[in-house]
This record gives structure tokens, sequence and C-alpha cells, in this order.
């Protein structure tokens, strides 16, 4: 039986690697976790959640609620993930790989199993059902759906477009595209009146703990598999 080979890690490069991945994941491992602290304490980050929404809800204005609601549909966890599917088979098509559309497909799986892990589990709730933007929702907060999706989705896909070109137009790109888009999630689930300011932080530190995962997969990869 032939042993499936893989990409020894043994460079010097692999060994930078292996720190940056590790930087990535302890980053996201403490974010989320004082986040945690701070939802369950009602301190820290957690003591501007209320201000904030009350802010924003007392600053609505109908052009803008219109524009953050497309936002929101647009963007929604269903639609981020049949999106990603279907792109990460359409490269695999055009491109003749597998290794790489692979990971993506598996990242926005994960991000959804994870997603609904930790609402259950944390079962926090949302702002006052009186002050979103119909349709309400009322399932758990924590973390955001919407904004985890984003973030999963930028993150793995810049990684894995910037791991084999080292393009700084493509990193520009990819660092571009996840700030705007991470924000612009983001700021409609607050503005709509469904999170709270540490639902969509805790959403970006556990996308940095999938993306860790994923890159220290990827050093991993099978010889014979494209």
């Amino acid at each position: 039986m032939n042993r499936i080979s893989t990409t020894p890690p043994s460079s010097a490069a692999y060994a930078s690697n292996v720190r940056t991945i590790g930087l990535i994941f302890l980053i996201g491992l403490a974010g989320f976790g004082w986040l945690y602290f701070s939802v369950m304490s009602q301190s820290g980050l957690a003591v501007f959640d209320e201000p904030l929404h009350t802010w924003l809800v007392l600053h609505r204005t109908l052009p803008i609620t219109n524009v953050m609601e497309v936002i929101t549909n647009v963007m929604a966890p269903t639609y981020v993930a049949i999106f990603s599917i279907a792109g990460a088979l359409l490269w695999g098509w055009r491109k003749k790989e597998a290794w790489r559309p692979t990971l993506l497909i598996g990242a926005m799986g994960i991000t959804l199993i994870v997603t609904a892990f930790f609402k259950d589990i944390i079962a926090r709730e949302r702002p006052s059902p009186g002050q979103m933007i119909p349709p309400l929702e009322l399932d758990y907060s924590f973390p955001s759906g919407h904004t985890i999706g984003i973030a999963v989705g930028v993150f793995v896909l810049g990684y894995l477009l910037y791991s084999r070109t080292r393009s700084k137009k493509t990193l520009y790109s990819m660092v571009t595209l996840s700030i705007v888009g991470i924000a612009l999630i983001a700021l409609s689930r607050l503005y709509l009146g469904y999170h709270w300011l540490t639902d969509v932080s805790a959403s970006v530190a556990l996308a940095l703990i999938i993306l860790a995962a994923v890159m220290l997969i990827d050093r991993y990869k099978p010889k014979n598999i494209v």
C-alpha cells in the first residue's frame, strides 16, 4: 500500500510560519477568552454594549437603514456558505486543483458548526426585539454568525491566495477587503439591533482561530494532491 507523503516540516521557512500560525492562534484565543469573560462578568468591552446599541438606535435614518438591511441580507450565513462553496468548486474546476478549494469549503463548514456550538453553550440573549429592525431574530447572539462567516471567508481566501504568490498586491487587496467586509457586516448587525459589540468582536477572534487551523493543516498538504 502506498503511503501518502506530506510536505516535510523541516525548513526555516516552515519554522517561521509555525510562529506566525501560533501568534494568530494565540491572538484569536486570547481575544475570544477576554470577550467571553467580559460578557459573563459584564466588564471589559461589554460595558460598551448597551451605550453603543442605544446610540445606534437613536440615530437611525431611513436611507441608512435601507443600506444596512441590504448588507445584512446579502451577507447572510446561508448565502455566504453557498457563494463560498460555489466559488470553491468553480475555482477547483478552472484551476484543476482540489486542495485549496477543499480547505475553503472545510473552513466555512467548520465555521457554521463552531457558531452554532458557542451560541447554544453561551446562550446569550440578543438586544430587545422591540429595538430590532424586522424581521426579528430571536435565537442566541454570541457570536455573530454573519460576522464570523465573512471574516473566515476573507481571512482564509486571502491566506490561500497570498501564501502561493507572495504578491504584495494580493496581500494589500485582501487586507482591504477584510477590513471593509468585516466592518460593513458588523456595523449592519449592530445598527439593525441584532447584536452587541462583543458579539461581533468575538466573531473576529474565532475567525482568527479558524484561520490558524487552516494554515496549520495546509502545512501538511499531501504531495499527491493538487
